[in-house]
C-alpha cells in the first residue's frame, strides 16, 4: 500500500462518521477526488501535502458530526412519515464513541496545523501562481503559432488566462481577444465549426467543457459552456473525429466518470454522449487508430489508481469490448476493452516510435516512464522504461532531422530530451530547465520549419530554439 492509499483509507475511515445512506451514495467520488488532490498536493512537496490532508480530515470530522447531529434531530419527524422502515434511511444509533475517539486523536494535531499553514503561507501562495497548460496554434490566420496560456486560477489576484499572438521569429505580443473563462485545467485547440479557423475547447475545473469560437475576422468569442453545473470535474481534453462525420468530437478526462465523449452536432456545438467510461477519475488521454479498424480509439491514464485503458471505437463514437451493458438506438453500449501496465500514468502520447506503421504509447508516470509497443491489433508490450521523478507532460517529435520521432518529458521545474535510434529506442539528450510553476509544449514558433519549444509562466515566456540536431538554445523572454 503505497502513501496515497494509506492516506485514503483513512480518509475513508473517517468516511464512516456519515450516515449509511451518505456513504453509499457519495463516498467512492469523495474518496476519488480527494486522491486526485492529494495528487496535486504532492506536486508542491511534502508540507503542502501533509496540510492538506490534515485540513481535509478536520472538515471531515467536522462535517460527520453535524450529519449525525442532523439525523438525530430529524429523526422523529422522519418516524412519522415513514413509520418503522426510517431505521435504515437515518441509521440505527450515532457512533459517540468514534466520533470521539477520532476528535481525541485530530485535536493535538490542530496546532500544527496552524503553525504549518502559516510557516507555509508565503511559499505555498507561490507555489500556487503557476500555468494549468500551455496551446500553440495559429488563432489569427497569418500563419505563425499563436500562444493560449492557462493558468491556475485559485487565487483572486491570479492573472487571467492569456492568449499571445506570434509576430514572427518566436517573438510574442499580449492580445485581448480572449475572453475571461475562468477555472480551466487545459485546452486544445481545432476547428469545430469547419469555418477554417482554429477554436479551441477548454476543460474546466468545476461544469465540463467549455466552447470558445473563432469568427471569420480572427476574434475569438466566448460561445457557451457545455454544461456549467454539470458535477463533472474537467482535467484534460483531447479533440478528433470520434463519430466518422467529418467534425472534430472531444473526449475529456477528469472526475466521476473518468471520461466522457463530446460529438459535435455542427457549428461547434458539442453534446454530451452520455457515456460513462472508466473509473471515476482519470488524468490524460490522447486519441488513435490503435487496431487498424479505421476509427479513432482512446488510450487514458488514472494517475495512481488504476492501470491503462484503452477504449475500442466502434466507429460512430460509441466505446467497447463486447460485453453489453445496454442499448442506445442500434448500437450496444458496452464495456472497457482492455486494461494492462501498471498505475502511475499522468500522460500519455501516442505516435509510431520504432517504424512499423502503427501507433505506439509513450506514458509520463511519477516514476520511470514507459513506451508501450503496438502490434497493429491494439495489443501492447512494454518496450523501454526510461527517465525518473515526476511527468505531467510529454510529446512525441522529430527534434534531430532524421525522421524518427523523439520525446520530451517534463516535470515539475524540467524537462528531458531523449533521442530515437529509429527502432523505438531512446538514449537521454539535453536537459531543459525552467523552474516551478511553468508549461511548455512543442511546435515551430520562429517559422524556421524546425520545431522549438515554448515555455510559459504566469508573466513571462520562453522558447528554445531548435537546432535541428536534437539541440535546443534559450531564446529572450
Amino acid at each position: 500500500m503505497n502513501q496515497y492509499e494509506k492516506l485514503t483509507w483513512i480518509y475513508r475511515s473517517v468516511l464512516r462518521l456519515f450516515p449509511s445512506p451518505f456513504r453509499r451514495e457519495f463516498a467512492d467520488e469523495m474518496a476519488a477526488l480527494f486522491q486526485e488532490q492529494l495528487h496535486e498536493a504532492s506536486i508542491h512537496g511534502r508540507l503542502p501535502l501533509l496540510i492538506f490532508f490534515l485540513r481535509e480530515l478536520f472538515g471531515l470530522l467536522v462535517g460527520g458530526i453535524r450529519q449525525q447531529l442532523y439525523v438525530r434531530r430529524a429523526r422523529p419527524l422522519l418516524v412519522a412519515y415513514a413509520g418503522g422502515g426510517v431505521a435504515e434511511l437515518i441509521g440505527r444509533h450515532i457512533p459517540w464513541r468514534k466520533i470521539i475517539l477520532l476528535v481525541a486523536c485530530l485535536l493535538p494535531l490542530l496546532p500544527v496545523v496552524i503553525y504549518l499553514a502559516g510557516l507555509s503561507t508565503m511559499r505555498a501562495s507561490e507555489n500556487r501562481r503557476m500555468v494549468n497548460h500551455v496551446v500553440l496554434a495559429d488563432f489569427d490566420g497569418d500563419g505563425r503559432q499563436d500562444a493560449l496560456i492557462i493558468l491556475n486560477r485559485l487565487e483572486r489576484d491570479h492573472p487571467p488566462d492569456r492568449l499571445l499572438l506570434n509576430e514572427g521569429d518566436g517573438r510574442f505580443a499580449a492580445s485581448d481577444l480572449w475572453p475571461e473563462i475562468g477555472y480551466a485545467q487545459s485546452a486544445a485547440a481545432g476547428d469545430l465549426t469547419g469555418n477554417g479557423r482554429m477554436d479551441v475547447a477548454v476543460a474546466y475545473t468545476f461544469g465540463g467543457l467549455a466552447r470558445v469560437l473563432n469568427d471569420d475576422s480572427g476574434t475569438l468569442i466566448r460561445f457557451g459552456v457545455v454544461p456549467q453545473n454539470s458535477g463533472y470535474s474537467s482535467k484534460a481534453v483531447a479533440l478528433g473525429d470520434l463519430d466518422g462525420d467529418g467534425r472534430l468530437d472531444a473526449f475529456v478526462t477528469g472526475c466521476c466518470p473518468g471520461g466522457q465523449v463530446w460529438l459535435n452536432r455542427g457549428d461547434g456545438l458539442l453534446v454530451s454522449s452520455q457515456q460513462r467510461l472508466g473509473p471515476a477519475l482519470s488524468q490524460a488521454a490522447a486519441l488513435a487508430d490503435l487496431n487498424g479498424d479505421g476509427s479513432l480509439d482512446v488510450f487514458v491514464v488514472h494517475g495512481n489508481n488504476w492501470p491503462y485503458i484503452i477504449w475500442w471505437n466502434s466507429g460512430h463514437g460509441r466505446f467497447n469490448d463486447g460485453q453489453t451493458v445496454g442499448q442506445i438506438g442500434d448500437f450496444a453500449l458496452t464495456d472497457s476493452s482492455q486494461t494492462f501496465g501498471t498505475a502511475g500514468g499522468f500522460a500519455v502520447v501516442l505516435g509510431d516510435v520504432n517504424g512499423d506503421g502503427f501507433p505506439d504509447a509513450v506514458v509520463g508516470r511519477k516514476g520511470a516512464d514507459e513506451i508501450w509497443l503496438n502490434d497493429g491489433q491494439g495489443h501492447f508490450t512494454l518496450s523501454q522504461r526510461f527517465g525518473r521523478g515526476f511527468t505531467h507532460a510529454i510529446f512525441l517529435a522529430d527534434l534531430d532531422g532524421d525522421s524518427d520521432l523523439d520525446i520530451v518529458a517534463g516535470g515539475n521545474s524540467s524537462a528531458r530530451i531523449w533521442l530515437n535510434d529509429g527502432a523505438g529506442e531512446f538514449s537521454q539528450g539535453q536537459r531543459i530547465r525552467y523552474g516551478r510553476g511553468a508549461a511548455f509544449t512543442l511546435g515551430d514558433v520562429t517559422g524556421d520549419g524546425i520545431v522549438d519549444i515554448f515555455v510559459a509562466r504566469v508573466e513571462l515566456y520562453q522558447v528554445w530554439r531548435g537546432e535541428g540536431n536534437g539541440r535546443f538554445i534559450t531564446g529572450s523572454e
